[in-house]
């Protein structure tokens, strides 16, 4: 049976089904996979209460290839740190540019998305217990050259480690509660400050409007939900052939991101309401540049899913430009990102209040009971089809689906 494996301070381990009464056992060792984000296929040693020595994982090579090799595992679980046993895993495009492409260096372990059952937890670690199902994002640093063991390893924000929606989904705990839900979230509630869906009536008449560019990548469709949720009329900007879908799950207007009238359109479109909010979930092609030109002459706000120069970042003085990463790294191996450690109580917060609402009920391909939903989905199986996905990704061969791994 193939598994696989992940890891930073959240730490992704597998182990076979007849492994399970280890996870109520007083004996589970506090073992963390330093491997960097690590998807694998491995033998269990015996006897069974011992976690593996080694494991197998997609590594990058030099000429930007990838290879499954195996690496060395090291023990010790810190405070923020969550040991958790991998089901399944999702793709994302930083897995391809951090290993195959411009910010990627040979001896990487690729991926930074998972799901599975808690083994074990640090001391600081409240809102999962083990035996708990969670979706994870695992936070690396490919930016410095490190043994591939010990690659990667960074203080966990609470947020990347949350219950899967019921406890038994698999494939949408991959979907719904790691990268693509996590910087939406810290955009909306942890920057923008916007009031969490819980609190906002059903029929509330929106007071702002909210920009959301790349509205169907995996990011901008998660973005539109919570926003949506959240009270906020929404403007989505992506290809005309997703404006039908985006609209069904919560945006107010679509605009399609190649009309060269694009930031007149926005403009045109506003209704009356201000516009000072936006998340630019593209960051790329003079995409920051426009958002930045739509928010409204007295000024506003826009946070990006990936850094920018100081050349955007300044381009109009009225309107602050932020990289919505709150966790200490080197990004895309030259820009320094510093930590935000009130985030930890903000995640907490989200995670008490209204993770378990938003995917409450959640069924594949239908949606929640709130009436969320997550991408379609592109399934494969095993380390090969992870190399594959990398690389399919890379080609930009994908659309609006989800690269998803059991």
């Amino acid at each position: 049976m193939s598994r696989y494996f992940s890891t930073a301070r959240i730490s992704l381990l597998d182990i076979r089904t007849h492994w399970d009464p280890l996870l109520h056992s007083s004996n589970t060792r506090s073992t963390t996979f330093r491997s960097g984000s690590t998807f694998d296929v491995y033998s269990i040693p015996q006897p069974p209460c011992l976690f593996p020595l080694t494991i197998k994982a997609v590594k990058s090579q030099p000429g930007e290839g990838l290879a499954i090799e195996e690496v060395s595992l090291s023990t010790s679980l810190a405070p923020y740190e969550v040991l958790v046993k991998t089901r399944a895993v999702g793709l994302n495009p930083t897995d391809w540019k951090h290993s195959i492409g411009m910010w990627g260096d040979a001896g990487f372990v690729v991926g930074c998305e998972g799901a599975g059952d808690v083994v074990a937890v640090g001391s600081e670690v409240k809102h999962v217990q083990v035996g708990d199902r969670v979706g994870c994002l695992l936070v690396w640093h490919p930016g410095t050259k490190r043994t591939v063991h010990s690659h990667g390893i960074r203080s966990i924000q609470l947020l990347v480690c949350v219950e899967a929606p019921g406890g038994h989904v698999l494939r949408g705990s991959c979907v719904v509660p790691d990268v693509p839900i996590s910087p939406p979230c810290r955009s909306l509630y942890f920057r923008h400050d916007l009031p969490y869906p819980s609190t906002v009536k059903s029929g509330t008449s929106p007071k702002e409007d909210i920009l959301i560019w790349g509205g169907s990548t995996a990011v901008g469709l998660h973005a539109i939900q919570l926003a949506h949720l959240s009270g906020q009329r929404v403007i989505a900007i992506a290809s005309a052939r997703n404006h039908e879908f985006l609209k069904s799950i919560g945006a107010d207007v679509a605009i399609d991101y190649e009309d060269e009238d694009v930031v007149k359109q926005i403009r045109d479109s506003l209704d009356g309401l201000p516009l000072k909010r936006a998340i630019d979930t593209v960051c790329e092609k003079g995409s920051t540049h426009h958002v930045i030109d739509a928010i409204d002459p007295e000024g506003g706000y826009v946070t990006t899913t990936l850094p920018v120069d100081d050349e955007t970042s300044s381009r109009r003085a009225q309107v602050k430009v932020e990289f919505v990463l709150d966790t200490p790294i080197k990004f895309a191996k030259v820009l320094p990102m510093p930590s935000v450690p009130e985030d930890n109580e903000r995640a907490q917060a989200w995670n008490a209040h209204e993770q378990s609402a938003i995917g409450d009920g959640l069924v594949e391909g239908k949606g929640s009971k709130c009436g969320y939903t997550t991408q379609k989905l592109r399934v494969g199986e095993g380390l090969e089809d992870v190399m594959e996905g990398v690389k399919i990704m890379k080609r930009g061969a994908y659309g609006e689906d989800k690269l998803f791994l059991f």
